[in-house]
C-alpha cells in the first residue's frame, strides 16, 4: 500500500531539521552512553552508564545504548529523554518502566530481540532517515495496565525480517496512543504504521489529534489480536491496511476504522461503540467466525470512505464506479447499522451468513449490491422480526436500487425503501448469475417507505419454487413482484400461504403460484400489472384494481370475498383484464365473487372482459359506467362461463355482457338497474331459472339477444304511471323470449290503475311460451311483440295460510309462511309487525324474521285482498344468549381485544345458589342430570343460547384460566329473552387458589380462602361419615342421609363471614373468610370434612381435609335426642367482638333469645388462635339481644384471632339454634 513506500521527498523534512540541529550542536553527534552493569539496576545509577569517553553518567538527550550482553533488567527508576537502542539479538535484556516514570524516546528507537515492560508512559518523538521503529530478533514492547505508549511522529513500527517476528502488546488497562507531534520536537504529521511485528491489544488504541493516523497493517507479514475489552477512540482514524487481523471478545470502537488493502478480519468478536468500521476495497470480512454488531455501532462497505461529520450524522458522498468487499465464509449477526454505499459490491461467498436481528438495520444508501460469486454454498440473508432491511436514496442521484443476488433472503421484519418514489427499489433477484438464491417472506415482514420492494427474476416453476411467503406480511409501501415474458414461473413468482395487510400496495406482475392460498386483507390495496394467478388461491377481502391484465392458469381460483372490491377503474386497451390461459383441454380457472364481494367498473367508457373464466357471482358485479363483458371466450374457444347464484347484478350507468357462445346464466340473485346487457359479438343470452329481473322503477333493461325465464324465475315490474320506462318499468328482448315462471307486478307511489290502462312491460322480436303466475288483480296479454298487461275481471284472491315452516322459534329466527295470494303480504305474531324479506318472498311463500317484543300467539298474514290467521299459536321461545370475546385477557389464538374467543365453556344457572355450579366445577361427572345447571360452548363467533322458560337465571363463563368481566350475570326471564348477555376476558390467573380451615367442631367450621390472581370465587364442602358415605344436605333439618357415592345434595356452598347467604364473589376479593354451621342432629362419631375453593379464573384448590367428632367435643344441656324435629329457629348473629381489657366476648344476635339457655356457657366454645379456653360465665342482656361470655383474666391480647360456636340455644318461640363466628382480632 501507499502508507509505507513513500518517495525521498517525503524525508526531505526530517533532513533538514537533522541538518540544523547538527549545525546547533558543537559540532559532534548525539553521544552514545553505554549499559555497563550485567547483572542489571536502576537506570539512575551513573556508575551504570558509561559514555564513549569513559564518563559515568545518564545518557539524557543521548544516545542510550543498553547492548550489553547477557541477562539482566534495567529499571527506569527516573524520567529521562534520550535515543534508545536496546538489546543485542540474544533476547536477554529487558528494560522496565514503573507506574509513575516517563521516558521520551527522541530520534531512535530500536529493539533488537530484547523486552520492554512498560507500567508507566513512553514518548516516541523518533526521527531516523529510515524511518522505522525497529523490532528485530523476537523483540516484544509490552504495554502492560495502566502503561501509555504515546507515539507523536510519523513512523514505521517495522520488523526487517531478523530473527523471530517482533511483538507489540498491549494489555487491558494499558493505552497506546498516536498524537500530534509535539511541537519542537522531532517527529512530522501522518502515520504510525504497526508494519510487520504481531499486534496482541487488550487495552486502548487512542487516536488523538488531528495529524496523525494509527495504521495496523500494510505488510501480508502483519498478523493483530484485538482481544476482548479493546477499545479505539480518539478522533482521528484508525487504518487495518492489510495482513491479517483477528477480533475475540467485545471490541469498543469510539473513533473512525478503515479496512483496506486486502485486510482479512475474522474471529468471533462484538463491535460496539459510537464510531463506526469502514471496510473498503478488496477487504475481507473472512473465516468461520461471527462478527456481532451492538446496538448503535455502524458498519460501511464503501469504495471511497464516508465522512463522519460527527458521531451521529454521516455524509456519503455518490460514487458511480464500483468496487468490492469480500465476506467470505464468514457470519454477521447485526443489532446496529450496517450499510452498503454508492453501488459498492458486497460479495459473499462459501455460505456467508447475514443475521439483521431485531433492532439492527442493514442496506444501502445511494444503491448497493449484495451477491453471489458462486463459489461454496449461496450466502444468507435473514431480516429478522424487529429488523429492518433499508435502501436510502442519496439526494439528486436518479433511480438506485439496493440489490440482492443470487441470495437465500429470509425476511421477518421491516423491508424499507426510502427515496423520493417507486424508483428507488430493494430489488431482490433471487436467481440470477449462478442461481440457487431462495426468498421467504415470513409471518411479521413490513415493507415501507416511499420506494418499492421489488421481487424479480425467479425462474420458479410449481415443482420447484424458490420464492416463498407465509403469516402475515404488511405492506405500507410498495410491494411490486415484476414480470417480462408469459410462461408459467418465469419471472417474479411468489408462492405459499399468506396474507397481505397494510396501508401500501402491492403490484401485482409476476406469479403467485402453486398450492396455497394468498389473503388481500381489508383496506389493502393490490393493482394487477400483468400478473399470473397460477395454481393458487387468492382470497380478496381488499381492493384489487386491474391496471393490465390479470391472467388465471391451472387450477387457480381467485375468491372476491365480503368486503372485497375487484374494481375495473379504467379501460383496458386490449379488453381482457381479466383472462383465463388454460387452453382447451383443461377446465377454466374459477373467479368466484362470494357474497358481500363487489365486482365493479367504476372508470372509462370502453370495456373490459372477464374471459376464458368460470365466473361466478354470489356478491354484487355493479356497472357505473363503460361495459364489462364476464364470460368472453377468444383465447380458449369460448370456454368462459357466468353463473349467478345469489347477490346481484347492477345497472347503473353502464353495461355487461357475456360472448354469444356463453349465456349468462342467473340461478339466483337479483338484475338490477337500468342499461344493456348484450355481448360485443352478437347476440348474447340470458337464461333466468332461479333468480329475479327486476328494472328499476321508472327505468328499462335491455337484453341484446334472447331471454329465457323458465319456471323458477321471476320478473318484477313497477307499475307507477301508464308512461312505459318512466311511469312503469320494461323488460326489452331484442331476440327471442321464452316465458316460464312469475311475473310479478307492483304497484308504487301511490298509483292506482283503472280497467283503461296498458301497460306493455315487456317487448322481444318473437316468442314462446307464458308465465306460470302473473300478479293478481292483472292479466297478460302476449302479443307477437310484446307482453301486454291490465286490470282483469276476477273476483280479488283473498290469502290462504296452509303451513308454517315451524311452529316455535326465538325472536330472530326465520320462518316460512306457506300458502296462496301471498304477495305484498305484511306479517304479524301475536300482533308485533316481523320483517318480511321480499327478494326471496313470492306469492306462495313468505319468509320473515320473528320481531323482537313478540309472544307466543297467532300468526296473522294481511294482504291489499284479505287477512288470514294461523290455526295454531307460533310459540316464541325465549332464550338467554350473548358473546364472548377477548378484552384484556390473554388468549391464545385470538389478537384483537373485540375478538372472539370460541369454545368457552358457559354455564346456565337455575336461580342464584351458587351449590350447583360448585359441584358441576369440581365434580364434572355430576353435570349430567344436573336439572339446576346447563352447560353450553361458545361457537366461532363466540356466541352461546340457551333456550329457557320463565324463572330468575345465573349466566356464568367458565374458561380455566381466564376470568371475564362481568364475573357473572343474573337475569329474570318473563315474557321475554335475555339477549346481548356479553363477557369480555379482564385477565388470566393460571394458579389454583387456598384454602385454610381455622377452626372445624360438630357445631360448625370457618377458615378463609385466598386467590391474588382472579379472586376468590366460591367455597364448597363435602361432609363424609363412617366409611366414607357422603353427608346429602339436602335432607338438612330431617332424617340425615348418607350415599355411597357424590351425588347432587353431596355438596354444600359456605357461607361469607357475618351472611345467611351462599358465598358468590361477582368482584376481585382476594381473602375470603368463610364459615358453615354443620347439620346439628348427626348420629355420633367420626366424620370428614372436606374443603375446597374455586376462583374466578374456575381454578379449583387443592382439597382441605380435616376430621369432626359429633356428640363429643362439645357437651351441651340438651342432647341430639332432645333437638329431634324441632325447629330451627331464623334469628342470626349480627355481630361479634373480643375485648381485650374485659376479656370477654359479646356475641349479638338479631332477634330474642330464651334467657335460661343464652345463659349458660355450656352452650358455647371458644377458641383463642386455635386453641380452646374455658368460657366461665355467660350472660344475656334482654334489650340488646346480647351474649357476653367472660374468660379467663388476660388470656387475651391485642391482636388474636377468636373464634367460636354455639349450640342447642333457644329462642323465645322454641326455635334451636347452632351457629359459628370468626375468625376476629381482639381489641
Amino acid at each position: 500500500m501507499g502508507i509505507r513506500v513513500q518517495s525521498w521527498l517525503s524525508f526531505l523534512p526530517a533532513l533538514v531539521g537533522l541538518l540544523l540541529c547538527l549545525m546547533s550542536c558543537t559540532g559532534t553527534a548525539s553521544a552514545n552512553v553505554h549499559w555497563i552493569n550485567a547483572a542489571g539496576g536502576n537506570w539512575s545509577d551513573p556508575n551504570n552508564w558509561q559514555d564513549d569517553n569513559g564518563q559515568h553518567r545518564l545518557p539524557t538527550n543521548d544516545a542510550a545504548d543498553i547492548t550489553l550482553s547477557g541477562a539482566y533488567t534495567v529499571t527506569l527508576d527516573v524520567d529521562d529523554t534520550c535515543q534508545l537502542l536496546l538489546g543485542d539479538g540474544s533476547g536477554g535484556q529487558t528494560l522496565t518502566i514503573p507506574a509513575g516514570r516517563t521516558l521520551t524516546v527522541k530520534s531512535r528507537f530500536s529493539a533488537n530481540g530484547a523486552t520492554v515492560n512498560n507500567a508507566g508512559t513512553m514518548v516516541f518523538d523518533v526521527v531516523d532517515f529510515q524511518g522505522y521503529l525497529v523490532l528485530d530478533n523476537g523483540a516484544t514492547l509490552n504495554n502492560l495496565t495502566g502503561g501509555l505508549l504515546d507515539f507523536r511522529s510519523s513512523r514505521n513500527m517495522e520488523w526487517q525480517g531478523n530473527g523471530a517476528q517482533p511483538k507489540l502488546v498491549n494489555a487491558v488497562g494499558a493505552t497506546l496512543r498516536v498524537d500530534d507531534p509535539i511541537p519542537g520536537g522531532a517527529g512530522g504529521a501522518g502515520n504510525l504504521d504497526i508494519l510487520t511485528v504481531l499486534l496482541d491489544n487488550s487495552g486502548t488504541l487512542d487516536v488523538e489529534g488531528t495529524s496523525m493516523r494509527l495504521v495496523l497493517g500494510g505488510d501480508s507479514r502483519f498478523t493483530g489480536q484485538l482481544r476482548d475489552g479493546t477499545v479505539i477512540t480518539g478522533p482521528s482514524t484508525c487504518i487495518w491496511a492489510g495482513g491479517n487481523l483477528t477480533a475475540t471478545g467485545t471490541i469498543t470502537i469510539n473513533a473512525d476504522c478503515h479496512m483496506t488493502g486486502g485486510c482479512v478480519f475474522g474471529g468471533t468478536h462484538t463491535l460496539t461503540g459510537s464510531g463506526a468500521l469502514q471496510c473498503q476495497d478488496d477487504s475481507n470480512l473472512s473465516g468461520a467466525g461471527i462478527t456481532t454488531t451492538a446496538r448503535g455501532f455502524h458498519v460501511y462497505f464503501t469504495h471511497d470512505p464516508v465522512t463522519l461529520t460527527s458521531q451521529t450524522a454521516r455524509t456519503v458522498t455518490p460514487r458511480v464506479a464500483s468496487s468490492t468487499v469480500n465476506l467470505n465464509g464468514h457470519t454477521i449477526n447485526n443489532s446496529g447499522v450496517v450499510t452498503i454505499v454508492s453501488g459498492e459490491r458486497l460479495l459473499a461467498d462459501n455460505g456467508a451468513v447475514i443475521n439483521n436481528l431485531a433492532g439492527g438495520v442493514f442496506g444501502a444508501q445511494g444503491g448497493g449490491l449484495l451477491t453471489w460469486d458462486g463459489h461454496g454454498r449461496n450466502p444468507q440473508l435473514n431480516n429478522q422480526a424487529g429488523g429492518i432491511l433499508r435502501q436510502v436514496a442519496n439526494v439528486n442521484t436518479g433511480a438506485v436500487s439496493f440489490t440482492l443476488e443470487d441470495i437465500v433472503f429470509t425476511n421477518s421484519g421491516q423491508i424499507d425503501a426510502q427515496g423520493t418514489d417507486t424508483s428507488n427499489n430493494i430489488l431482490v433477484l433471487d436467481n440470477v448469475n449462478h442461481g440457487g438464491g431462495r426468498v421467504a417472506l415470513n409471518d411479521g415482514t413490513l415493507v415501507t417507505g416511499p420506494g418499492a420492494c421489488r421481487l424479480d427474476t425467479s425462474y420458479d416453476t410449481a415443482s420447484s419454487l424458490t420464492r416463498t411467503a407465509t403469516g402475515t406480511i404488511t405492506i405500507n409501501g410498495t410491494l411490486r413482484s415484476d414480470t417480462y415474458g408469459s410462461a408459467v414461473g418465469s419471472y417474479g413468482t411468489l408462492a405459499g400461504t399468506f396474507t397481505m395487510e397494510g396501508t401500501g400496495v402491492f403490484q401485482w406482475g409476476g406469479y403467485l403460484i402453486g398450492p396455497g392460498k394468498t389473503t388481500f386483507a381489508p383496506g389493502f390495496h393490490v393493482q394487477t400489472i400483468g400478473g399470473t394467478l397460477a395454481g393458487h388461491t387468492v382470497v380478496n377481502k381488499g381492493t384489487v384494481t386491474p391496471i393490465r391484465n390479470l391472467f388465471l392458469a391451472g387450477t387457480a381460483l381467485f375468491n372476491n370475498a365480503s368486503g372485497g372490491l375487484l374494481d375495473f377503474a379504467s379501460d383496458d386497451p386490449n379488453g381482457d383484464d381479466l383472462d383465463g390461459r388454460n387452453g382447451s383441454a383443461a377446465a377454466p380457472p374459477v373467479l368466484h365473487n362470494l357474497a358481500g364481494g363487489v365486482i365493479r367498473k367504476s372508470g372509462g367508457t370502453n370495456f373490459n372482459t372477464i374471459q376464458d373464466l368460470t365466473t361466478i357471482n354470489s356478491g354484487t358485479i355493479e356497472a357505473r359506467s363503460g361495459n364489462l363483458w364476464l364470460c368472453g371466450g377468444i383465447y380458449n374457444g369460448s370456454r368462459g362461463s357466468f353463473t349467478q347464484d345469489g347477490g346481484q347484478m347492477l345497472l347503473n350507468g353502464g353495461s355487461l355482457g357475456a360472448n354469444s357462445a356463453n349465456p349468462i346464466m342467473i340461478q339466483g340473485g337479483v338484475v338490477t338497474g337500468s342499461g344493456w346487457l348484450y355481448s360485443y359479438q352478437s347476440d348474447v343470452t340470458v337464461v333466468n331459472s332461479g333468480g329475479v329481473i327486476r328494472p328499476v322503477p321508472r327505468g328499462a333493461i335491455t337484453i341484446r339477444g334472447s331471454y329465457t325465464q323458465n319456471g323458477r324465475g321471476q320478473l318484477d315490474i313497477a307499475l307507477g304511471g301508464t308512461a312505459p320506462g318512466t311511469g312503469f318499468s320494461q323488460l326489452l328482448v331484442s331476440g327471442k323470449a321464452t316465458m316460464g315462471g312469475t311475473l310479478n307486478l307492483s304497484l308504487i307511489n301511490g298509483f292506482r290503475p283503472t280497467s283503461a290502462n296498458r301497460f306493455q312491460v315487456m317487448t322481444y322480436n318473437n316468442h314462446s311460451g307464458t308465465f306460470n303466475s302473473v300478479t293478481a288483480p292483472f292479466v297478460a296479454q302476449y302479443g307477437d311483440t310484446g307482453v301486454t298487461v291490465a286490470l282483469g275481471h276476477v273476483t280479488p284472491q283473498v290469502p290462504t295460510l296452509t303451513s308454517l315452516s315451524s311452529t316455535s322459534g326465538a325472536v330472530g329466527s326465520t320462518v316460512a309462511i306457506n300458502g296462496t295470494n301471498l304477495s305484498g303480504a305484511a306479517v304479524f305474531f301475536n300482533g308485533v309487525q316481523a320483517a318480511v324479506n321480499t327478494a326471496q318472498s313470492t306469492a306462495t311463500r313468505v319468509l320473515v324474521t320473528v320481531p323482537a317484543g313478540a309472544t307466543t300467539g297467532p300468526v296473522r298474514v294481511v294482504t291489499p285482498n284479505g287477512t288470514v290467521s294461523s290455526s295454531t299459536p307460533f310459540t316464541v321461545v325465549l332464550i338467554i344468549s350473548g358473546t364472548v370475546t377477548r378484552g384484556t385477557a390473554t388468549i391464545p389464538g385470538v389478537s384483537s381485544t373485540t375478538g372472539p374467543v370460541p369454545r368457552v365453556p358457559v354455564f346456565l344457572l337455575s336461580g342464584n345458589d351458587p351449590t350447583a355450579l360448585a359441584t358441576g366445577v369440581v365434580d364434572p361427572v355430576l353435570l349430567t342430570g344436573n336439572p339446576a345447571l346447563v352447560q353450553r360452548t361458545t361457537n366461532a363467533a363466540g356466541r352461546y343460547v340457551f333456550v329457557v322458560q320463565p324463572g330468575v337465571y345465573t349466566i356464568v363463563p367458565a374458561l380455566p384460566g381466564v376470568f371475564f368481566s362481568p364475573t357473572l350475570s343474573t337475569e329474570t326471564i318473563g315474557a321475554s329473552s335475555a339477549l346481548n348477555q356479553n363477557f369480555a376476558g379482564a385477565g388470566t390467573d393460571l394458579t389454583p387458589p387456598s384454602v385454610q380451615l381455622s377452626s372445624a367442631s360438630d357445631a360448625g367450621a370457618f377458615g378463609t380462602a385466598t386467590d391474588s390472581g382472579s379472586g376468590i370465587l366460591t367455597v364448597v364442602v363435602t361432609l363424609q361419615g363412617k366409611g366414607g358415605l357422603y353427608y346429602d344436605w339436602s335432607s338438612l333439618g330431617m332424617t340425615p342421609q348418607f350415599t355411597t357415592r357424590a351425588v347432587l345434595g353431596s355438596y354444600r356452598v359456605v357461607n361469607s363471614f357475618g351472611s345467611n347467604a351462599p358465598l358468590l364473589n361477582t368482584v376481585k376479593v382476594s381473602s375470603q373468610s368463610w364459615n358453615l354451621t354443620l347439620p346439628n342432629n348427626l348420629p355420633k362419631g367420626g366424620y370428614t370434612l372436606t374443603v375446597r375453593a374455586i376462583d374466578r379464573a374456575f381454578h379449583v384448590s387443592a382439597p382441605l381435609v380435616q376430621s369432626v367428632v359429633f356428640g363429643v367435643a362439645l357437651d351441651v344441656a340438651r342432647s341430639n335426642a332432645t333437638n329431634q324435629g324441632v325447629r330451627p329457629s331464623t334469628i342470626l348473629l349480627s355481630r361479634a367482638t373480643a375485648s381485650v381489657a374485659t376479656s370477654s366476648i359479646q356475641l349479638r344476635f338479631t332477634g330474642s333469645l330464651d334467657a335460661e339457655s343464652a345463659s349458660d356457657p355450656q352452650h358455647y366454645s371458644i377458641l383463642v388462635n386455635g386453641r380452646e379456653v374455658e368460657v366461665e360465665s355467660a350472660s344475656y342482656d334482654t334489650k340488646t339481644n346480647s351474649v357476653t361470655l367472660a374468660l379467663a383474666q388476660k388470656i387475651l391480647h391485642s391482636g388474636d384471632r377468636v373464634a367460636g360456636a354455639w349450640r342447642n340455644l333457644r329462642d323465645l318461640s322454641n326455635g334451636n339454634m347452632n351457629g359459628v363466628f370468626g375468625p376476629s382480632v381482639a381489641r
